[in-house]
């Protein structure tokens, strides 16, 4: 569902955000709560990597040494051209069950081991235990690995990722092809 009033908004806001007039603190208290109360998952996922922008940065603006790098800055305005076209967003959702399930796995692992060798002082024959959960931590984390490319994998035969948040390049080549910024008004 395409909610217009949310893009809209929060296509603005990203504009502000790119060009330096709002810091970033601004935008994210108001693009956030824009996003929570739209439907529109397109709005929501927008934010989510918006995040990504100044994830690290103190309240400021991107102006001068700040600027945001090109390839940030085209990103932002694919953003923008996918907040005001009328494409869904089509992504499939990402989970990260079990990605959190490998994490805990190997911390509870890996917890055992130190609790292992904290006992393991008063007995040599107990380090073999931390060697043996040493090795299924290492052999989770492989998992893990493997796992998650092969999410990417199937994630990049999906779409074109490099027109993200549009699913495909003919996506966003329609929706440059009718601006809605800067555009001519017909009567």
């Amino acid at each position: 569902m395409i909610d217009r009033e949310a893009r809209r908004q929060v296509a603005e806001l990203l504009r502000h955000l790119g060009s330096g007039a709002i810091t970033n603190d601004y935008f994210d208290d108001h693009a956030k709560s824009i996003a929570r109360q739209s439907q529109d998952l397109g709005v929501r996922k927008v934010d989510e990597w918006a995040w990504y922008l100044y994830a690290e940065v103190n309240c400021s603006r991107f102006r001068g040494r700040y600027r945001l790098p090109n390839d940030f800055r085209t990103d932002l305005a694919r953003c923008v051209v996918f907040l005001h076209s009328d494409c869904e967003y089509e992504w499939p959702r990402e989970s990260f069950g079990i990605e959190l399930l490998n994490i805990c796995l190997i911390f509870i692992t890996a917890l055992a081991g130190v609790v292992t060798i904290g006992f393991g002082l008063a007995d040599s024959r107990l380090y073999v235990i931390p060697l043996a959960l040493f090795g299924v931590c290492w052999w989770l984390f492989r998992l893990a690995r493997a796992r998650a490319s092969e999410k990417v994998r199937r994630r990049d035969q999906l779409g074109d990722y490099a027109a993200w948040p549009f699913l495909r390049n003919d996506d966003l080549a329609a929706a440059r092809a009718k601006p809605r910024l800067l555009a001519a008004q017909t009567a």
